[in-house]
Order: C-alpha cells, then structure tokens, then sequence
C-alpha cells in the first residue's frame, strides 16, 4: 500500500481534489467497496483482487472434479488472463474464463487459440456470453447425430464442421432474451471477434441478395469448447 501512498504524495494534490475524487469513485464502485480508510487504487484493487480469487478457485474446483492436477500455464497466457479476468463481475463470464484457465493448465487448446480466446473473451458482454452459450447448448445437443452423418461419407471427422450451425440473428437475439435494440450491434460484436459469419450472398436475377444467416465459424466453435468445455481425463472438450 506504501507505493499508492507514495505516488499520492508525488501528486501533490490538495487535499479537498483528492476528497471529491475518492467520494466519486465510491459512488462508481458501489456500496459493496466502500470501506473506511481505503485509498482511490486500493478500492480498485481489492475488487480485481476478489475476481481474481474467484476465477482461480473456479478453476481448480474444475480440475479437482475431472480427477487432474493443474500444470504450469505460459506466462504469456496467463499474466494477460488473470489481468482481464480480473475485471469480470458476470458470473457467466467468470465461469468461462475458469473455464479457459483450467484447459490452459491441460495445454489442451494450443498458446495460438489460448491468445484469440483471451481476445474474444475481453471483448464481451453478458449479452453476447449469453448468445454463445446459447450456441454451445446446440452444439452439445446436435454433435453426435451431426458426426454420424458426416462419417457416413467422411469416417475421419472427428466434429461436425461449424458452419452446420446457422441461425437468423433475430432468433439468436431472442433466445438469449436480449430487446431487439440491442441485438444488431451484439451481432456485429461477435462478427467483428471472428466468432460468427454471415453466409456468402446470394445472386439472384443479377442482384446480390442480403444474406439472411450467420453461422460459427471454425474459430468460434474452438473458442467455444476453449471457453466452455470444461477438461477431463484424456485430454479433450
């Protein structure tokens, strides 16, 4: 706490800047953190702190429940995970990034994906974390019948190609119970992650037509089991 003091002092603030300043970070932080003689960073800290610990004990219930011990995750994905996680109050989103972590620990998605999955998951909301839960659910529910299909021309596929899941964003938007106000730029959202496509368009009569669909994309769908899938013995989502 010494090096926040010490950088306070370094401003040379008066004391009533400083005043104000702390009684309107109290009224952005909540009731939940305000407690007596805590300093501006202080506040912060203790709530990224609390996020830290819950992702983390996420994580290693995760591991114990599968029967794993966690190993040693690359710093380069680990320093930036807990930073952003850090951030996270969404209980949704929390679990996603335990989620991340754990499989990370099982170098059961590769430090490339781990990296893209950070970005992608940085770059949500609830609503959105919504839409793509709403998106794996499908995934569990249809990938046997999906895989079957599939080997019967093609024995070596192992998961049903992503782009087999494909919906109009107006039902996305209303199986997540997001208001349709909304629901237009947490589509583009989640185009813009990589996560969703829209389908190539149509040419009729020598126009081209607006696409109707999107659809995952191989990246959305490993992020997803990234993200989702939690790790088990023998490797695997």
């Amino acid at each position: 706490m010494s090096d926040i003091k010490d950088i306070v002092d370094a401003l040379n603030l008066p004391k009533v800047v400083l005043e104000k300043a702390d009684a309107f970070l109290r009224t952005l932080l909540g009731p939940a953190t305000v407690e007596a003689g805590e300093l501006l960073a202080d506040k912060i800290r203790v709530r990224r702190f609390r996020n830290q610990v819950h992702v983390l004990r996420l994580a290693q219930e995760m591991l114990e429940g599968a029967g794993l011990k966690a190993q040693q995750v690359n710093l380069r994905t680990l320093v930036p995970l807990l930073e952003r996680a850090s951030l996270e109050e969404d209980p949704d989103i929390q679990q996603m990034w335990a989620a991340l972590l754990a499989n990370a620990s099982q170098t059961t998605i590769s430090g490339a994906l781990q990296t893209i999955c950070i970005r992608v998951l940085s770059g949500i909301s609830s609503y959105e974390a919504r839409i793509l839960q709403s998106i794996y659910s499908d995934f569990l529910t249809h990938r046997d019948s999906k895989i079957a299909k599939l080997r019967e021309w093609n024995s070596r596929r192992t998961e049903p190609y992503a782009s087999s899941f494909f919906y109009r964003p107006d039902d996305l938007v209303a199986r997540a119970r997001i208001g349709t106000d909304e629901g237009d730029f947490l589509i583009d959202n989640l185009l813009q992650l990589g996560v969703l496509r829209f389908e190539v368009p149509e040419v009729e009569d020598d126009e081209v037509q607006e696409p109707k669909f999107v659809h995952l994309t191989e990246l959305g769908l490993k992020v997803l089991q990234g993200c989702h899938a939690r790790p088990r013995m023998g490797g695997g989502g």
